[in-house]
């Protein structure tokens, strides 16, 4: 792939980044110091350098950071497999899993540096819907493949009787401009959506209002308002008047499948996770939420309406 002139073309960029060139050039401007810093003082696989790099190597497939970012954020949109990610960009196989291993941690860098990684603990989470005065959350949980594994009890560990596959699960949670505040840590597929939101023990700045599906049905945390649709009785029919709140509660919880929508546009939490789940499930979810939360303030998208609590860049 000729990424100089790829950038010449936004239609294609954006299919192969998910981004915008515009946007992929202000990210870069965050990304750009972090890589040079890693990169001086360690080797395309990894290891540490005796000296420090001075410039890059004439013969270097991905000799700047723009090529670089360019290389991760294709791995994470398209999820290829490595040797077709090798043949794209001129290198090895190997240089593939050392390459996107070390770029993988250094948009997590980045992403961090720039305040878009949802909360990970209650304090966090506390902190922003204080500093935000955010009163109003979506939540659902959302499972991602993963190759079945050889241990037999691991396989029904991850087992998802819903998916019928073997899987790993986050809760999130968002606001209704589709902003993730929260990412709960990754649990197996078998694990209830209602038991990983009550073992998060999560609790809420007063007046906090939650909409929330008939899965979570029964739970409750300090400060926090549930809303839920009406359940069907057994052997009964629900009313107009029920059925008409219910279309009103799906509606307003549209936006909450649109975050969802957005996670996955990312390929690598949506198809088959082909790499180590234990040491990459959590940290792909993670950038695949910020990439997420990157383009929710993007001026060039329609996210968000004005004068909420997330505030658009500005491109030079």
């Amino acid at each position: 792939m000729n990424y100089t002139e790829l950038q010449k073309n936004d239609k294609s960029f954006l299919s192969l980044t998910s981004l915008h060139v515009a946007e992929f050039e202000y990210l870069l401007l965050f990304f750009e110091p972090i890589c040079e810093e890693y990169y001086k003082w360690h080797t395309i696989d990894g290891k540490n350098r005796k000296l420090p790099r001075l410039k890059a190597n004439a013969k270097e497939r991905l000799p700047t950071a723009g090529h670089k970012l360019f290389f991760v954020l294709t791995y994470l949109k398209n999820n290829p497999l490595q040797n077709f990610q090798a043949a794209s960009f001129g290198v090895s196989q190997g240089q593939v899993s050392h390459l996107f291993k070390a770029l993988n941690g250094l948009l997590s860098l980045t992403f961090k540096k720039m305040g878009l990684v949802p909360a990970k603990n209650n304090e966090e989470l506390q902190g922003y819907l204080e500093r935000h005065k955010v009163k109003e959350l979506f939540q659902d949980a959302t499972e991602r493949p993963i190759a079945r594994k050889t241990d037999y009890d691991a396989q029904k560990e991850d087992y998802s009787g819903k998916k019928k596959s073997h899987t790993v699960k986050n809760s999130v949670i968002c606001t209704q401009e589709q902003y993730i505040c929260y990412v709960s840590d990754t649990y197996e597929g078998k694990k209830h959506d209602k038991s990983i939101l009550d073992e998060e023990s999560l609790s809420y700045p007063e007046n906090t209002i939650m909409h929330l599906d008939l899965g979570y049905l029964g739970y409750s945390a300090p400060n926090l308002t549930v809303t839920l649709p009406h359940k069907k009785p057994s052997k009964k029919e629900l009313t107009v008047e029920q059925k008409e709140q219910n279309t009103l509660h799906a509606q307003k919880r549209v936006c909450n499948e649109h975050t969802m929508k957005g996670i996955k546009r990312i390929r690598i939490v949506k198809d088959i996770l082909r790499l180590d789940p234990y040491a990459y499930a959590d940290k792909l979810f993670i950038n695949a939420c910020s990439l997420h939360n990157f383009r929710v303030r993007s001026p060039l998208r329609a996210y968000a309406p004005a004068d909420t609590h997330v505030y658009k860049i500005k491109f030079n």
